[in-house]
């Protein structure tokens, strides 16, 4: 079984907004998925992962941001 390309995570966080990335360490950069939610803390807070299969929208719970983007990106990344 051929080892997996090293991955580089990027994580973009502002005031009430978080942005992340997953790129492969291949010659070029690949990127695998991108994402982020934003209006974290209010009640129209959503959240939106594109790979290249597609696009999810995540609903945000607005007292478990964390927590969900978490396990979304533990889900995505296949780590449980």
């Amino acid at each position: 079984m051929k080892p997996a390309n090293p991955r580089i995570l990027t994580i973009n966080g502002g005031s009430s907004s978080i942005k992340f990335a997953l790129f492969e360490a291949s010659d070029p950069l690949q990127r695998i998925l991108e994402g982020g939610i934003e209006r974290i803390g209010s009640r129209n807070a959503a959240g939106v992962i594109s790979a290249a299969a597609g696009r999810v929208t995540v609903r945000v719970i607005r007292t478990d941001e964390e927590i969900m983007i978490a396990k979304t990106v533990c889900r995505v990344l296949g780590l449980g």
